[in-house]
């Protein structure tokens, strides 16, 4: 099934227990399933996702999720994304697959990933500057990797590199590619980075020493054959 088709039919009203289970199968193919395609010069591999999760009016909340009613940024209320939306927010790059019969936020966030320059055969690897201490991407043959310089990237607000500056003619440069599993299945699950328990379902209300304790974070484990 496509990924597509898998956010289409995303079941809902299920317990907490029971979409962490729908969290994992859709982990698999964020992470193992395909790529995003960026104008043919670039395939994004997701290396880490999490899911976020906020019914509006059912039981399940998840206040840090950005796009919802009444949200830090927005007093009111703000529409619905279909499926397969990619949402930029001040956290990174969110793959949106909302659901507005069920009044449902749900999206999946790129919190690791790896960049190929198809054109250039190489990848982008993020990189501190021994000297300067600042971080900057480095082009990097797949053969010259090593343990000391990873292949995957955690710096996700900084994916605008590579998904800015598209015009706005309608035909969509920015797509995903579903291609066969590309290695057998290997992932860790874990919380959420820097996501803390709340109270009274608010986001002003953060715990701030206790974190929020749902696995709703997914990792490849291996790296992959990058084309």
């Amino acid at each position: 099934m496509s990924l597509s088709e898998q956010l289409n039919n995303f079941k809902r009203n299920l317990t907490e227990k029971e979409l962490t289970v729908e969290f994992k199968k859709l982990a698999e193919t964020f992470l193992y399933g395909g790529y995003i395609n960026v104008n043919g010069h670039y395939h994004i591999y997701i290396r880490t996702v999490e899911f976020y999760y906020h019914e509006e009016n059912g039981n399940i909340k998840d206040p840090i999720v950005y796009h919802r009613n009444n949200n830090r940024d927005v007093d009111g209320k703000v529409p619905y994304f279909p499926p397969m939306m990619l949402h930029a927010h001040n956290s990174g790059y969110d793959i949106t697959f909302e659901d507005e019969a069920n009044q449902v936020r749900s999206s999946a966030l790129i919190r690791g990933y790896e960049i190929y320059d198809v054109k250039e055969k190489h990848l982008w690897c993020w990189e501190i500057d021994s000297e300067t201490k600042r971080g900057h991407f480095v082009a990097r043959k797949p053969d010259e990797v090593n343990i000391s310089k990873k292949v995957f990237n955690t710096q996700c607000t900084y994916l605008k590199v590579f998904l800015n500056g598209f015009m706005m003619n309608g035909n969509s440069v920015v797509t995903w590619e579903d291609v066969p599993s590309l290695k057998n299945i290997d992932i860790s699950q874990k919380t959420r980075q820097g996501v803390f328990k709340y109270t009274n379902n608010d986001i002003r209300y953060k715990d701030g020493k206790n974190k929020c304790e749902r696995l709703w974070a997914f990792m490849r484990k291996e790296d992959l054959k990058y084309k």
